[in-house]
């Protein structure tokens, strides 16, 4: 399959930049330019693999029992995708987020089955990670706090890494990762070293 800007490799999640092949030619870089994808979730943002890593890790390690519930400050992609591995594998959810955020997108995340919490949106991010901390206690939940999760980081390490390694096949020169909740980049990151000794 290709388009005027990717082809797809295999049955990877990495393509490769057919428009930056270009740049490439014209700078002398030895290598084509890839670039590892993981938008085939149901929400479209490499999020979907992560939120539902990160609970199926706490699961395994006993963290998250069954049915439990479920906490977490934001109202972004990773939330969004939280709603709905918190609905496949059957935990409820409760998404902190401050009282300004759009109504259509609180309505979204309703639709997929998380309550909501609003927080003075003078507070800022330090009164959705409290909020977030009591109803987690109250509520004998776990508190999923993405920027600061062990399992965030595991995930990257043990399954995105080696996914991406393997469909590049150990030919890996330079790798660039954005920064979101640094997750992906020091999971990855970690592995990447590691494997190259």
């Amino acid at each position: 399959m290709a388009t005027a800007f990717s082809e797809y490799l295999g049955a990877t999640p990495v393509i490769r930049l057919i428009q930056l092949a270009r740049y490439s030619q014209k700078n002398g870089l030895p290598a084509p330019l890839l670039a590892g994808v993981m938008f085939d979730g149901a929400t479209g943002s490499c999020a979907d693999h992560t939120a539902e890593g990160i609970l199926r890790f706490a699961a395994a390690d006993g963290v998250l029992a069954k049915g439990m519930p479920v906490v977490e400050a934001g109202y972004g992609s990773f939330s969004l995708a939280l709603a709905l591995a918190c609905r496949r594998l059957g935990h409820p959810l409760t998404l902190v987020m401050p009282g300004t955020v759009p109504a259509e997108r609180q309505q979204l995340l309703r639709g997929l089955g998380a309550n909501i919490a609003t927080t003075n949106p003078l507070y800022g991010r330090d009164g959705q990670l409290q909020l977030a901390r009591q109803l987690a206690e109250v509520q004998n939940g776990y508190f999923v706090d993405q920027f600061d999760n062990e399992y965030n980081v595991e995930f990257h390490k043990r399954i995105t890494g080696p996914a991406l390694l393997q469909a590049l096949e150990g030919q890996v020169d330079i790798a660039v990762i954005g920064v979101g909740s640094a997750g992906t980049v020091t999971g990855v990151g970690e592995h990447l070293k590691a494997w190259a000794g």
